[in-house]
């Protein structure tokens, strides 16, 4: 399904590639190697592109797109906008496109004529990791956080139904008929409550008297949290697709939450 964002697509659709889609299109469980001159290190977001020219079979040029991550996730693994130079031979590893005829795959790793390899969406298990600056641990819940996921949860958890969550009968029925073209994200929308929580980008919390805000990398959304005991939702509360939250600490440390007051989305 191609995007329905017309601006966004004037500015990001490189090649065959849209700014928002569905990754079911790539063969997740295949890599293919590309070895050619780099044309085009398209910093952008949602997703950045890299942009190969190579020789196929035939002896013909041809020119690949490989879809990578999110400038923020980029810059993460080591990347930055002058990694590599127009004009310098790399090697590309990626996941194909289930179409064999679209020279259009999504990134795995890049390696330059030096042997320097950059990954876009991890590091291999081996990669020893840069050292980071030691943290002290939040005792109120401020400070930046993102979810644990796995390198597939990474590349597809942000297209399709989170898998083992509590589903009541309801939520599994919705689950069964979802298609994933109906994904949000390919019209653009900001993904609602509680799916945002599982978007694979940071979550800075900060904490103010009785409210916790919480605002989302590489989204606009910015939810509110009442940690005031014994709150309720509050007649003023306009119903939208994050709802309202009221947060209570367990016994055990846990922070349990209760979102209600949403408005009628297509996740929910």
């Amino acid at each position: 399904m191609i995007s329905r964002c017309v601006l966004i697509l004037s500015l990001f659709l490189i090649s065959s590639a849209s700014a928002h889609h569905s990754r079911a299109v790539f063969n997740l469980d295949t890599n293919v190697e590309i070895e050619g001159t780099l044309v085009e290190l398209a910093w952008r977001n949602p997703h950045a592109y890299v942009i190969v020219e190579s020789i196929d079979e035939q002896g013909n040029p041809v020119e690949w797109t490989f879809e990578g991550h999110s400038i923020a996730g980029l810059v993460r693994n080591g990347w930055n906008r002058n990694s590599f130079q127009v004009g310098e031979r790399v090697v590309v590893d990626a996941r194909p496109n289930r179409d064999p005829q679209r020279l259009f795959g999504l990134l795995n790793y890049v390696t330059k004529a030096n042997g320097d390899t950059l990954y876009a969406f991890s590091r291999p298990p081996e990669d020893t990791p840069p050292p980071r600056r030691p943290i002290t641990p939040s005792t109120d819940f401020s400070g930046t956080w993102r979810p644990v996921l796995d390198l597939r949860q990474t590349l597809v958890g942000g297209f399709e139904p989170p898998a083992g969550w509590p589903y009541t009968q309801r939520g599994l029925a919705e689950v069964a008929i979802f298609d994933i073209n109906d994904d949000p994200g390919l019209d653009c929308e900001s993904y609602p409550m509680p799916r945002i929580t599982r978007f694979p980008y940071n979550q800075h919390w900060e904490v103010s008297g009785d409210t916790i805000t919480i605002v989302h990398e590489q989204a606009t959304t910015v939810r509110n949290m009442n940690m005031n005991s014994g709150a309720s939702i509050p007649a003023t509360h306009v119903p939208d697709q994050n709802g309202y939250s009221m947060g209570r600490i367990a016994g055990d440390g846990a922070l349990i939450v209760t979102t209600a007051g949403f408005a009628k989305h297509k996740m929910g």
